[in-house]
Protein backbone atom coordinates (compact mmCIF):
# COMPACT_ATOMS: atom_id res chain seq x y z
CA UNK A 1 0.00 0.00 0.00
CA UNK A 2 1.21 3.50 -0.84
CA UNK A 3 0.92 5.29 2.51
CA UNK A 4 1.13 8.75 0.95
CA UNK A 5 -1.78 7.96 -1.39
CA UNK A 6 -3.78 6.51 1.52
CA UNK A 7 -3.18 9.64 3.60
CA UNK A 8 -4.25 11.92 0.76
CA UNK A 9 -7.39 9.88 0.15
CA UNK A 10 -8.17 10.13 3.86
CA UNK A 11 -7.87 13.93 3.68
CA UNK A 12 -10.15 13.95 0.65
CA UNK A 13 -12.94 11.85 2.15
CA UNK A 14 -12.89 13.92 5.35
CA UNK A 15 -13.17 17.07 3.26
CA UNK A 16 -16.19 15.53 1.51
CA UNK A 17 -17.69 14.76 4.90
CA UNK A 18 -17.23 18.39 5.91
CA UNK A 19 -19.33 19.40 2.91
CA UNK A 20 -16.65 20.43 0.42
CA UNK A 21 -17.45 19.07 -3.06
CA UNK A 22 -15.78 21.62 -5.32
CA UNK A 23 -13.84 20.92 -8.50
CA UNK A 24 -10.83 22.56 -6.86
CA UNK A 25 -10.87 19.91 -4.12
CA UNK A 26 -10.96 17.09 -6.68
CA UNK A 27 -8.13 18.65 -8.72
CA UNK A 28 -5.96 19.01 -5.61
CA UNK A 29 -6.14 15.23 -5.01
CA UNK A 30 -6.58 14.16 -8.65
CA UNK A 31 -3.37 12.15 -8.94
CA UNK A 32 -4.08 10.07 -5.83
CA UNK A 33 -7.72 9.55 -6.84
CA UNK A 34 -6.81 8.42 -10.35
CA UNK A 35 -3.97 6.11 -9.29
CA UNK A 36 -5.48 4.59 -6.14
CA UNK A 37 -5.85 0.87 -5.48
CA UNK A 38 -8.28 -1.12 -3.34
CA UNK A 39 -6.10 -1.17 -0.21
CA UNK A 40 -5.60 2.61 -0.19
CA UNK A 41 -9.30 3.30 -0.82
CA UNK A 42 -10.25 0.93 1.98
CA UNK A 43 -7.77 2.55 4.37
CA UNK A 44 -9.33 5.98 3.79
CA UNK A 45 -12.89 4.66 4.22
CA UNK A 46 -11.85 2.87 7.43
CA UNK A 47 -10.33 6.03 8.86
CA UNK A 48 -13.50 8.01 8.06
CA UNK A 49 -15.98 5.45 9.43
CA UNK A 50 -13.96 5.28 12.66
CA UNK A 51 -15.03 8.88 13.41
CA UNK A 52 -18.71 8.54 12.44
CA UNK A 53 -21.70 6.53 13.67
CA UNK A 54 -24.52 7.85 11.45
CA UNK A 55 -24.67 5.22 8.71
CA UNK A 56 -27.06 7.19 6.53
CA UNK A 57 -24.48 9.99 6.42
CA UNK A 58 -21.59 7.52 6.01
CA UNK A 59 -23.42 5.94 3.07
CA UNK A 60 -23.72 9.24 1.21
CA UNK A 61 -20.14 10.37 1.81
CA UNK A 62 -18.58 7.02 0.92
CA UNK A 63 -20.66 6.83 -2.27
CA UNK A 64 -19.26 10.22 -3.41
CA UNK A 65 -15.76 9.15 -2.43
CA UNK A 66 -15.82 5.86 -4.34
CA UNK A 67 -17.19 7.60 -7.44
CA UNK A 68 -14.22 9.98 -7.25
CA UNK A 69 -11.87 6.98 -6.98
CA UNK A 70 -13.47 5.32 -10.01
CA UNK A 71 -10.64 5.82 -12.49
CA UNK A 72 -8.10 4.26 -10.14
CA UNK A 73 -10.33 1.34 -9.16
CA UNK A 74 -11.43 0.75 -12.74
CA UNK A 75 -7.84 0.38 -13.92
CA UNK A 76 -8.29 -3.22 -12.81
CA UNK A 77 -10.96 -4.76 -15.11
CA UNK A 78 -14.16 -6.00 -13.49
CA UNK A 79 -13.69 -9.65 -14.41
CA UNK A 80 -13.06 -12.94 -12.67
CA UNK A 81 -9.45 -13.38 -11.65
CA UNK A 82 -8.73 -17.07 -12.43
CA UNK A 83 -6.21 -17.11 -9.58
CA UNK A 84 -8.83 -16.17 -6.99
CA UNK A 85 -9.83 -18.85 -4.44
CA UNK A 86 -12.91 -20.86 -5.46
CA UNK A 87 -14.87 -19.26 -2.60
CA UNK A 88 -14.43 -15.81 -4.16
CA UNK A 89 -15.05 -17.11 -7.68
CA UNK A 90 -18.35 -18.58 -6.44
CA UNK A 91 -19.37 -15.19 -5.03
CA UNK A 92 -18.45 -13.52 -8.31
CA UNK A 93 -20.47 -16.07 -10.24
CA UNK A 94 -23.46 -15.18 -8.06
CA UNK A 95 -22.92 -11.51 -8.92
CA UNK A 96 -22.98 -12.32 -12.63
CA UNK A 97 -26.32 -14.11 -12.17
CA UNK A 98 -27.66 -11.14 -10.19
CA UNK A 99 -26.67 -8.81 -13.05
CA UNK A 100 -28.71 -10.97 -15.44
CA UNK A 101 -31.75 -10.73 -13.14
CA UNK A 102 -31.28 -6.96 -12.84
CA UNK A 103 -31.17 -6.62 -16.62
CA UNK A 104 -34.28 -8.76 -17.11
CA UNK A 105 -36.17 -6.85 -14.43
CA UNK A 106 -35.54 -3.51 -16.15
CA UNK A 107 -37.90 -4.37 -19.01
CA UNK A 108 -40.54 -5.57 -16.54
CA UNK A 109 -40.19 -2.40 -14.52
CA UNK A 110 -40.71 -0.25 -17.60
CA UNK A 111 -44.04 -2.06 -18.09
CA UNK A 112 -44.96 -1.19 -14.51
CA UNK A 113 -44.13 2.48 -15.04
CA UNK A 114 -46.16 2.54 -18.27
CA UNK A 115 -49.15 0.95 -16.51
CA UNK A 116 -48.91 3.45 -13.64
CA UNK A 117 -48.87 6.36 -16.08
CA UNK A 118 -51.86 4.92 -17.99
CA UNK A 119 -53.79 4.66 -14.73
CA UNK A 120 -55.73 1.50 -15.57
CA UNK A 121 -56.16 -0.74 -12.52
CA UNK A 122 -56.00 -4.06 -14.39
CA UNK A 123 -52.80 -3.20 -16.29
CA UNK A 124 -51.20 -1.97 -13.07
CA UNK A 125 -52.21 -5.15 -11.24
CA UNK A 126 -50.82 -7.34 -14.03
CA UNK A 127 -47.55 -5.40 -14.08
CA UNK A 128 -47.28 -5.60 -10.28
CA UNK A 129 -47.64 -9.40 -10.47
CA UNK A 130 -44.77 -9.55 -12.98
CA UNK A 131 -42.50 -7.32 -10.90
CA UNK A 132 -43.26 -9.50 -7.89
CA UNK A 133 -41.67 -12.43 -9.74
CA UNK A 134 -38.57 -10.30 -10.27
CA UNK A 135 -38.46 -9.47 -6.57
CA UNK A 136 -38.62 -13.15 -5.71
CA UNK A 137 -35.68 -13.70 -8.06
CA UNK A 138 -33.81 -10.87 -6.36
CA UNK A 139 -34.41 -12.65 -3.06
CA UNK A 140 -31.87 -15.27 -4.10
CA UNK A 141 -29.12 -12.77 -3.33
CA UNK A 142 -29.79 -13.13 0.42
CA UNK A 143 -27.64 -16.31 0.79
CA UNK A 144 -24.85 -14.43 -1.00
CA UNK A 145 -24.95 -11.71 1.64
CA UNK A 146 -25.06 -14.30 4.44
CA UNK A 147 -21.87 -15.92 3.07
CA UNK A 148 -20.20 -12.54 3.20
CA UNK A 149 -21.46 -11.57 6.65
CA UNK A 150 -20.86 -14.87 8.42
CA UNK A 151 -17.90 -16.32 6.55
CA UNK A 152 -15.78 -13.88 4.56
CA UNK A 153 -16.22 -10.93 6.95
CA UNK A 154 -15.25 -13.20 9.85
CA UNK A 155 -11.96 -14.16 8.21
CA UNK A 156 -11.16 -10.59 7.18
CA UNK A 157 -11.57 -9.52 10.80
CA UNK A 158 -8.92 -12.12 11.71
CA UNK A 159 -6.41 -11.60 8.92
CA UNK A 160 -6.80 -8.03 7.66
CA UNK A 161 -6.57 -4.55 9.13
CA UNK A 162 -8.71 -1.46 8.68
CA UNK A 163 -11.98 -3.28 7.99
CA UNK A 164 -14.62 -0.83 9.26
CA UNK A 165 -15.94 -0.90 5.69
CA UNK A 166 -17.51 -4.27 6.51
CA UNK A 167 -19.97 -2.54 8.84
CA UNK A 168 -21.09 -0.24 6.05
CA UNK A 169 -21.41 -3.13 3.60
CA UNK A 170 -23.51 -5.10 6.11
CA UNK A 171 -25.69 -2.01 6.67
CA UNK A 172 -26.40 -1.70 2.93
CA UNK A 173 -27.02 -5.46 2.58
CA UNK A 174 -29.65 -5.28 5.31
CA UNK A 175 -31.24 -2.26 3.67
CA UNK A 176 -31.62 -4.34 0.50
CA UNK A 177 -33.06 -7.34 2.36
CA UNK A 178 -35.54 -5.17 4.27
CA UNK A 179 -36.52 -3.33 1.09
CA UNK A 180 -37.22 -6.64 -0.67
CA UNK A 181 -39.61 -7.62 2.12
CA UNK A 182 -41.43 -4.28 1.97
CA UNK A 183 -41.59 -4.28 -1.82
CA UNK A 184 -43.17 -7.74 -1.87
CA UNK A 185 -45.84 -6.51 0.56
CA UNK A 186 -46.50 -3.44 -1.62
CA UNK A 187 -46.71 -5.58 -4.76
CA UNK A 188 -49.28 -7.82 -3.04
CA UNK A 189 -51.42 -4.93 -1.85
CA UNK A 190 -54.83 -4.51 -3.48
CA UNK A 191 -54.35 -0.72 -3.44
CA UNK A 192 -50.93 -0.76 -5.11
CA UNK A 193 -49.03 2.44 -4.19
CA UNK A 194 -46.76 2.96 -7.19
CA UNK A 195 -45.19 6.15 -5.82
CA UNK A 196 -43.97 4.43 -2.62
CA UNK A 197 -42.94 1.34 -4.57
CA UNK A 198 -41.01 3.39 -7.13
CA UNK A 199 -38.89 5.20 -4.54
CA UNK A 200 -38.02 2.05 -2.61
CA UNK A 201 -37.37 -0.07 -5.70
CA UNK A 202 -35.03 2.51 -7.21
CA UNK A 203 -32.91 2.70 -4.06
CA UNK A 204 -32.76 -1.08 -3.69
CA UNK A 205 -31.84 -1.58 -7.36
CA UNK A 206 -29.05 1.00 -7.11
CA UNK A 207 -27.72 -0.48 -3.85
CA UNK A 208 -27.43 -3.93 -5.42
CA UNK A 209 -25.27 -2.52 -8.20
CA UNK A 210 -23.23 -0.55 -5.68
CA UNK A 211 -22.41 -3.67 -3.67
CA UNK A 212 -21.40 -5.67 -6.75
CA UNK A 213 -18.90 -2.95 -7.63
CA UNK A 214 -17.50 -2.59 -4.11
CA UNK A 215 -17.23 -6.33 -3.59
CA UNK A 216 -15.27 -6.89 -6.78
CA UNK A 217 -13.19 -3.71 -6.84
CA UNK A 218 -12.32 -3.50 -3.14
CA UNK A 219 -13.46 -6.43 -0.97
CA UNK A 220 -12.29 -9.43 -3.01
CA UNK A 221 -8.81 -8.06 -3.84
CA UNK A 222 -8.31 -7.31 -0.12
CA UNK A 223 -9.54 -10.76 0.90
CA UNK A 224 -7.38 -12.52 -1.68
CA UNK A 225 -4.24 -10.83 -0.36
CA UNK A 226 -5.06 -11.23 3.35
CA UNK A 227 -6.83 -14.57 3.92
CA UNK A 228 -4.64 -17.73 3.63
CA UNK A 229 -5.45 -20.21 0.86
CA UNK A 230 -6.06 -23.08 3.31
CA UNK A 231 -8.62 -20.95 5.16
CA UNK A 232 -10.47 -20.25 1.91
CA UNK A 233 -10.50 -24.00 1.18
CA UNK A 234 -11.91 -24.69 4.64
CA UNK A 235 -14.60 -22.04 4.08
CA UNK A 236 -15.88 -24.08 1.12
CA UNK A 237 -16.88 -26.85 3.55
CA UNK A 238 -19.64 -24.62 4.95
CA UNK A 239 -20.61 -22.55 1.93
CA UNK A 240 -23.95 -24.39 1.56
CA UNK A 241 -24.81 -23.61 5.19
CA UNK A 242 -26.09 -20.24 3.94
CA UNK A 243 -27.98 -21.49 0.88
CA UNK A 244 -27.29 -21.30 -2.85
CA UNK A 245 -27.80 -18.10 -4.84
CA UNK A 246 -29.12 -18.42 -8.41
CA UNK A 247 -28.07 -22.09 -8.56
CA UNK A 248 -24.34 -21.29 -8.54
CA UNK A 249 -21.45 -23.21 -7.05
CA UNK A 250 -22.32 -26.81 -7.95
CA UNK A 251 -19.15 -27.21 -10.02
CA UNK A 252 -17.04 -26.07 -7.07
CA UNK A 253 -18.05 -28.73 -4.56
CA UNK A 254 -14.79 -30.66 -4.89
CA UNK A 255 -13.23 -27.95 -2.74
CA UNK A 256 -15.41 -29.12 0.16
CA UNK A 257 -13.31 -32.26 0.58
CA UNK A 258 -10.68 -30.24 2.47
CA UNK A 259 -10.31 -31.30 6.11
CA UNK A 260 -8.35 -28.93 8.37
CA UNK A 261 -5.79 -30.39 10.77
CA UNK A 262 -7.80 -29.02 13.69
CA UNK A 263 -10.69 -31.34 12.73
CA UNK A 264 -8.64 -34.55 12.99
CA UNK A 265 -9.77 -36.53 16.04
CA UNK A 266 -7.33 -37.60 18.73
CA UNK A 267 -7.01 -41.37 18.51
CA UNK A 268 -5.71 -41.72 22.06
CA UNK A 269 -7.57 -42.80 25.18
CA UNK A 270 -11.08 -41.39 25.69
CA UNK A 271 -10.98 -38.76 28.39
CA UNK A 272 -13.92 -38.58 30.78
CA UNK A 273 -15.14 -35.27 32.17
CA UNK A 274 -16.52 -35.00 35.70
CA UNK A 275 -19.69 -32.91 35.63
CA UNK A 276 -21.77 -31.67 38.56
CA UNK A 277 -23.86 -34.78 38.09
CA UNK A 278 -22.42 -37.70 36.13
CA UNK A 279 -19.31 -38.37 34.08
CA UNK A 280 -19.30 -38.03 30.27
CA UNK A 281 -16.76 -38.07 27.46
CA UNK A 282 -16.38 -35.12 25.10
CA UNK A 283 -18.01 -37.16 22.31
CA UNK A 284 -21.00 -37.94 24.53
CA UNK A 285 -21.40 -34.26 25.44
CA UNK A 286 -21.21 -33.33 21.77
CA UNK A 287 -23.78 -36.03 20.91
CA UNK A 288 -26.22 -34.63 23.48
CA UNK A 289 -25.78 -31.01 22.38
CA UNK A 290 -26.17 -31.76 18.67
CA UNK A 291 -29.38 -33.71 19.26
CA UNK A 292 -31.17 -31.11 21.34
CA UNK A 293 -34.15 -29.66 19.37
CA UNK A 294 -32.69 -26.15 19.56
CA UNK A 295 -29.66 -24.06 18.63
CA UNK A 296 -27.15 -23.11 21.32
CA UNK A 297 -24.43 -20.47 21.00
CA UNK A 298 -21.96 -19.60 23.75
CA UNK A 299 -20.24 -16.20 23.95
CA UNK A 300 -17.50 -15.96 26.57
CA UNK A 301 -16.75 -13.24 29.12
CA UNK A 302 -14.63 -11.39 26.56
CA UNK A 303 -17.61 -11.20 24.15
CA UNK A 304 -16.09 -13.74 21.74
CA UNK A 305 -18.07 -16.60 20.18
CA UNK A 306 -16.66 -19.86 21.59
CA UNK A 307 -19.21 -22.53 20.61
CA UNK A 308 -22.38 -23.26 18.68
CA UNK A 309 -24.30 -26.49 18.34
CA UNK A 310 -24.82 -28.12 14.95
CA UNK A 311 -28.19 -29.82 15.16
CA UNK A 312 -30.05 -31.58 12.37
CA UNK A 313 -32.41 -28.65 11.82
CA UNK A 314 -30.50 -25.39 11.87
CA UNK A 315 -32.46 -22.23 12.64
CA UNK A 316 -29.71 -19.72 11.90
CA UNK A 317 -26.74 -20.44 9.62
CA UNK A 318 -23.34 -20.69 11.28
CA UNK A 319 -19.88 -21.74 10.15
CA UNK A 320 -16.81 -22.74 12.21
CA UNK A 321 -15.10 -19.55 11.07
CA UNK A 322 -17.28 -17.62 13.52
CA UNK A 323 -15.42 -19.16 16.48
CA UNK A 324 -13.32 -16.45 18.09
CA UNK A 325 -15.27 -13.64 16.43
CA UNK A 326 -16.38 -10.71 18.59
CA UNK A 327 -20.14 -11.01 19.04
CA UNK A 328 -20.46 -7.31 18.21
CA UNK A 329 -19.25 -8.15 14.70
CA UNK A 330 -21.96 -10.79 14.29
CA UNK A 331 -24.71 -8.16 14.11
CA UNK A 332 -25.48 -5.35 11.66
CA UNK A 333 -24.91 -1.73 12.79
CA UNK A 334 -28.65 -1.11 13.20
CA UNK A 335 -28.98 -3.64 16.06
CA UNK A 336 -25.47 -3.41 17.53
CA UNK A 337 -26.43 -1.00 20.31
CA UNK A 338 -29.24 -3.33 21.43
CA UNK A 339 -26.85 -6.29 21.61
CA UNK A 340 -24.33 -4.21 23.57
CA UNK A 341 -27.00 -3.00 26.01
CA UNK A 342 -28.09 -6.58 26.74
CA UNK A 343 -24.50 -7.71 27.36
CA UNK A 344 -23.80 -4.70 29.59
CA UNK A 345 -26.98 -5.37 31.60
CA UNK A 346 -25.98 -9.03 32.00
CA UNK A 347 -22.51 -8.12 33.24
CA UNK A 348 -23.95 -5.70 35.79
CA UNK A 349 -26.71 -8.19 36.78
CA UNK A 350 -29.46 -5.74 35.81
CA UNK A 351 -31.19 -8.46 33.76
CA UNK A 352 -31.54 -12.18 34.25
CA UNK A 353 -32.51 -12.92 30.65
CA UNK A 354 -33.68 -11.40 27.39
CA UNK A 355 -36.07 -12.94 24.88
CA UNK A 356 -37.40 -12.25 21.41
CA UNK A 357 -39.62 -14.09 18.95
CA UNK A 358 -39.79 -13.77 15.21
CA UNK A 359 -41.70 -15.29 12.31
CA UNK A 360 -39.41 -16.57 9.56
CA UNK A 361 -40.95 -18.62 6.76
CA UNK A 362 -43.01 -21.40 8.33
CA UNK A 363 -41.10 -21.16 11.61
CA UNK A 364 -41.95 -19.27 14.78
CA UNK A 365 -38.57 -18.80 16.43
CA UNK A 366 -38.16 -18.13 20.14
CA UNK A 367 -34.74 -16.65 21.00
CA UNK A 368 -33.52 -16.39 24.58
CA UNK A 369 -30.32 -15.08 26.14
CA UNK A 370 -29.03 -16.01 29.59
CA UNK A 371 -26.02 -14.58 31.46
CA UNK A 372 -23.61 -17.16 32.88
CA UNK A 373 -21.94 -16.65 36.25
CA UNK A 374 -19.43 -18.82 38.09
CA UNK A 375 -20.05 -17.59 41.61
CA UNK A 376 -19.58 -13.84 41.29
CA UNK A 377 -17.56 -14.06 38.08
CA UNK A 378 -19.29 -13.28 34.80
CA UNK A 379 -18.49 -16.05 32.29
CA UNK A 380 -20.49 -15.05 29.24
CA UNK A 381 -23.87 -15.41 27.50
CA UNK A 382 -25.83 -18.44 26.32
CA UNK A 383 -28.12 -17.96 23.32
CA UNK A 384 -30.88 -20.55 22.92
CA UNK A 385 -33.05 -20.52 19.79
CA UNK A 386 -35.94 -22.87 19.10
CA UNK A 387 -38.63 -23.26 16.47
CA UNK A 388 -41.80 -23.43 18.57
CA UNK A 389 -44.36 -23.43 15.75
CA UNK A 390 -45.39 -27.00 16.63
CA UNK A 391 -45.54 -26.23 20.36
CA UNK A 392 -47.92 -23.33 19.76
CA UNK A 393 -50.42 -25.70 18.14
CA UNK A 394 -50.58 -28.17 21.05
CA UNK A 395 -53.88 -28.53 22.92
CA UNK A 396 -55.20 -30.76 25.67
CA UNK A 397 -52.89 -33.56 26.82
CA UNK A 398 -50.88 -36.44 25.43
CA UNK A 399 -49.56 -38.80 28.11
CA UNK A 400 -46.88 -41.46 27.83
CA UNK A 401 -49.46 -44.21 28.03
CA UNK A 402 -51.27 -42.73 25.04
CA UNK A 403 -48.53 -44.23 22.85
CA UNK A 404 -50.08 -47.72 23.37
Amino acid sequence: MNKITAAQLTEYIKALSAGTTTRELFDRYRQSLEECRAEEVNCAIDSYIETENDYSRIERVVARFIRACGKGLDSEPLSENPNYPVFILTLMEENRKLEIVRKESTAVYKELVKAAEAGTRKDLSDAAAKIKQCLQQFGQIVPHYRKLQNSLFTQLEKYAENMNCLKLMWHIQNEIINALKQLLLLADSESFDFSAFNRMYGTMFMNMGTLIYREEKILYPLADSAVPADVFAEMMNDIDEYGISFGTGEKNREQMAYIPESAVKNSGAIEKINLDVGVLSASEINLILTNLPLDITYVDEHDNVRYFSRGRERIFPRSPGIIGRAVQNCHPPASLHIVQNIIDDFKSRKRKNAEFWIKTGNKFVHIRYFPLFDGCSYRGVLEVSQDIEHLRSLEGEKRLLDEN
